[in-house]
């Protein structure tokens, strides 16, 4: 079985086998403005701002919706998870720029 709605996935090595997702958790309006903030102090902010401008002008909300995209709260995603056979944890601390999404540590369980 999959987990779907995962924002990124990574393998960072920690620990073999287990996998590091980040899901989305606040509204677009909270991600555009951490965007732009991470974006001020990186030194690309009219670039985010074009391309804020330019999800905005297109068709990215139907093709979400097309493709199944969700947001889950920190109880839906756990709960998939461990529907899907895997253990499950959100880290205290994201690993990306936006600080209200959350990571999660998830392993298959073993039979």
């Amino acid at each position: 079985m999959t987990v779907s709605g995962c924002f990124h996935c990574s393998e960072p090595g920690a620990i073999p086998g287990q996998r590091l997702m980040t899901v989305f958790s606040l509204a677009d309006v909270s991600d555009g403005a951490a965007l732009l903030r991470y974006a001020a102090a990186h030194g690309f902010l009219g670039a985010a701002v074009l391309g804020l401008a330019r999800t905005a002008l297109s068709r990215y909300r139907q093709l979400r919706s097309e493709l199944g995209i969700a947001r889950y709260s920190e109880a839906e995603f756990l709960a998939k998870l461990r529907a899907a056979d895997f253990s499950a944890e959100r880290l205290a601390k994201n690993v990306e720029h936006n600080p209200a999404r959350m990571t999660f540590r998830a392993a298959p369980l073993t039979n």
